[in-house]
């Protein structure tokens, strides 16, 4: 009877191992599917009070393709949609490459809030050929996207406005950090957005109109995924390796020089369909006037 029991247990032991295995191989299949969906509140003594309680949504890096569908997202839209930004915010890489961002975006009707989406371009939605750019950002504008193209926009609200800067990718783009920053003002409220955190050395470097720095009060990014695999949240595995800052930007919120930074984790994949404690995210940003 005691060998029988302990044979039991010895069997036991040994299927608890491999179904430990086993839950430990499928859960890099399983966490893109685990979307943390961030709420913060964020206080600016500059924010105008017309823009008090503006609700922001941001996401990037959709990467909609084989690995996610347009019926995921679709799905991921109306559940941003029930969220009931006042605005849309895209941080790039929306397919694999550049004629699938351009596919996706000629399918449209896609993105909506009722103050307008702006997005700016990642690096996949700049890889060759160069002929794919006027035809893309011809395309956001037809789906409803202002393109943020080493821009700075406008937007007003109750007689009062806020500005909306982003610029092209930093890798495989001709991004205009500088033109940007000088076309702002630090007294002024200001979203920045860019794809790749790299640019946010010399974004927070660069003077605004008035040679002033500290002209952008929040910075929104993607590209990194969180490192997409990192050993259990602390350090990257999988990460573009010729990414000038490294682990000091590669997910989650920062206060540098007065300007609060988000590099989010994004939505979609690259390469491979797994994450590895480095949950997808969308975020709801909720801005509001005084300390």
């Amino acid at each position: 009877m005691f060998k029988l029991v302990g044979c039991l247990g010895r069997l036991a032991g040994r299927l608890l191992k491999v179904a430990l295995i086993l839950a430990l191989l499928a859960y890099p299949f399983l966490e893109p599917y685990w979307l943390q969906v961030e709420q913060r509140t964020l206080y600016y003594d500059q924010l105008p009070p017309a823009f008090d309680g503006l609700r922001i949504a941001f996401m990037s890096d959709l990467h909609v393709g084989p690995f996610f569908s347009r019926d995921r997202l679709d799905a991921l839209l109306t559940r941003v949609a029930a969220l009931q930004p006042d605005l849309l915010l895209l941080g790039g890489d929306y397919a694999d490459d550049s004629s699938g961002a351009l596919a996706l975006f000629r399918e449209g009707p896609l993105f909506a809030a009722p103050m307008g989406v702006y997005a700016v371009l990642g690096n996949h939605d700049r890889v060759m050929p160069e002929s794919n750019l006027p035809k893309l950002l011809a395309a956001m504008q037809a789906d409803g996207v202002t393109p943020l193209y080493n821009e700075v926009r406008r937007i007003s609200r109750g007689g009062q406005a806020i500005y909306l800067a982003g610029v092209d990718d930093y890798g495989n783009g001709h991004p205009d950090i500088a033109g940007v920053a000088a076309a702002t003002r630090a007294d002024a409220f200001t979203i920045f957005l860019l794809h790749n955190p790299d640019g946010i050395p010399k974004a927070l470097a660069a003077p605004d109109g008035q040679g002033r720095t500290g002209w952008a009060d929040l910075m929104l990014c993607g590209h990194t995924h969180g490192g997409q695999v990192t050993l259990f949240g602390q350090k990257a595995l999988i990460l573009d390796i010729n990414r000038e800052t490294g682990e000091r930007f590669r997910t989650g919120w920062k206060r540098e020089q007065g300007s609060d930074i988000l590099v989010t984790n994004g939505v979609g994949t690259s390469f491979l369909p797994i994450r590895f404690f480095a949950r997808p995210q969308v975020h709801i940003i909720t801005l509001r006037s005084g300390q």
